[in-house]
This record gives structure tokens, C-alpha cells and sequence, in this order.
């Protein structure tokens, strides 16, 4: 499960987000659960279905916002740090810190490129998530030691979660 803080209008949010499958999604927003169905229809839209209702839904960034349009209703987001608790919605590469490659977006990890001990280099390829069709591989950002693999090709993760250990020091 992936938890971030979003604020809106001076409110802030506290979202949980867990990917149940390629599909499903269940949200918690400050506290209180939901579940929604999710469809890529292009780019950056998506079809949701949420509490009996089909919502179009268009997301956008600029270098401080998180735009979302839902049925003609605009909602501006504080874009949250990059760390490995915070995750900004269209980022190409896996989230590192520390030792950590986490999975960039919720998805099925459909193929990993490495095995535990193995040594790699900066910009190798180490594991693919895919999420409604669309694929996203991750590259390692520096040399090291591949210290543990914590998912199995076909094992669905969250945003944020560590796929791939490196040795300390590495």
C-alpha cells in the first residue's frame, strides 16, 4: 500500500492507495475506504468507475501541480517530494533511496533482469511493471550488488514498495 499527504486549498489529504489488481484500486482517504475500477482510454485518460458512477477522469502536471479533471470539475494538488514515501504521477524512473528500487506505479511486475548477488552497473535494466497495458522498465541509478529480490515475476506491487535490495555501500 502507498500513503501520501496531498493538499488542496490549504486541506491536506492523507491517501492510501493499494492496487488490487491491473484494474482495481482501493483507496483510503483520510480514513475513509473505497474501492474503483480503472481503464486507460488514452494519454492521460481514464475511465473510472466509482460508487455505481462512470467518471472521465484527465490528469495533468506543471512543475508544482497535480491537475485532476473529473467531469468537468478541475482539483489542484500540491505535487509531493520525490522520495520514497511520495510519488509524482508520471515519473519515468523507479523511485531510489538508499539501498531501495521501488516500483514506480502499481502494477504486475512482469519481468525482472537480475538475480540476488548479481553485480550491475548504472543504467542497467532491472525489472519491468506494467499497468492496463502500458509498461514501465526500470533502470538501476548506480552500481551495486543486487543484495534481494522482495517480489516474483507476476506478483502485483504498490507505488513506493522495494522490488530490488542493493548491498549497503554499493
Amino acid at each position: 500500500m502507498h500513503k501520501q499527504v496531498l493538499s488542496h486549498l490549504g486541506n491536506s489529504f492523507e491517501v492510501r492507495l493499494d492496487a488490487k489488481n491491473e484494474r482495481e484500486i482501493s483507496a483510503e482517504i483520510n480514513g475513509e475506504r473505497t474501492d474503483m475500477f480503472l481503464q486507460k482510454v488514452a494519454g492521460n485518460v481514464f475511465a473510472v468507475f466509482h460508487q455505481e458512477r462512470l467518471l472521465t477522469v484527465y490528469l495533468a502536471e506543471d512543475a508544482q501541480k497535480i491537475h485532476v479533471f473529473v467531469n468537468g470539475e478541475q482539483y489542484s494538488f500540491d505535487k509531493p517530494s520525490l522520495s520514497k514515501a511520495g510519488y509524482r504521477p508520471g515519473m519515468e524512473a523507479a523511485l531510489q533511496e538508499g539501498n531501495d528500487i521501488c516500483a514506480p506505479m502499481p502494477g504486475k511486475l512482469l519481468k525482472l533482469f537480475v538475480k540476488e548477488g548479481q553485480e550491475i552497473g548504472a543504467n542497467d535494466r532491472l525489472f519491468i511493471v506494467e499497468a492496463m497495458k502500458m509498461e514501465n522498465e526500470v533502470r538501476a541509478k548506480r552500481s551495486g550488488v543486487i543484495k534481494k529480490i522482495n517480489f516474483k515475476e507476476n506478483d502485483l506491487v504498490s507505488v513506493g514498495e522495494a522490488v530490488i535490495e542493493l548491498e549497503s555501500g554499493s
